[in-house]
């Protein structure tokens, strides 16, 4: 194997990765985050959903998804993937309504100090990011509510990027390439 330079949280450097090989690192019983709205990602989703025949018991936590997702899509039944919400749009109440979904009771002020203190690491973090700045940062785009939580938790953190999100300004709205295992493009 190939030696990599170590980042400053002690991982190494980003490695491109295809959304296929992405999907391909979850494993049956994983946690695995997909974030909030415009940050969800898709590439990976799509992935993941094709993987569906292979998985059981994966569970998913996003939020206010902004389209269908491959997982959900592929397992009507919820036989091998688990879709915890920390908010309701449409189409997830849709899904919430028929038992594809479980919403979970929050104050969304407090759900960065849920991951901090409250919530096991998961396994995965997968992250839909603005490509990576010349300092080494991918911003969070306008999802950036406690994907900076997920990082600090997560055991595996891969982004995807973006070029089509908008850059957003502010604290705690961006991971350095340091603390990223993983990065890939969108669809």
């Amino acid at each position: 194997m190939a030696s990599v330079a170590l980042g400053e949280s002690g991982r190494t450097r980003a490695k491109r990765i295809s959304a296929a090989d992405a999907a391909a690192i979850v494993d049956s019983g994983d946690w695995v985050e997909y974030g909030t709205g415009i940050g969800q990602p898709d590439a990976f989703d799509a992935a993941l959903g094709e993987r569906v025949e292979e998985l059981v018991d994966v569970k998913i936590r996003a939020c206010l998804s902004v389209r269908p997702r491959a997982v959900l899509e592929a397992d009507p039944a919820r036989e091998h993937f688990h879709w915890f919400n920390w908010h309701y749009t449409g189409y997830d109440r849709a899904k919430g309504d028929i038992g594809c979904a479980n919403y979970i009771p929050c104050n969304l002020g407090e759900i960065p100090d849920h991951y901090r203190r409250f919530i096991d690491p998961p396994e995965i973090a997968v992250l839909k990011t603005c490509p990576k700045d010349e300092d080494g940062f991918y911003n969070f785009s306008l999802a950036a509510l406690w994907h900076r939580a997920i990082v600090e938790r997560a055991r595996i953190v891969i982004v995807e990027e973006s070029a089509g999100l908008p850059y957003l300004d502010g604290v705690e709205n961006a991971v350095h390439e340091s603390e990223v295992d993983y990065e890939g493009l969108s669809q």
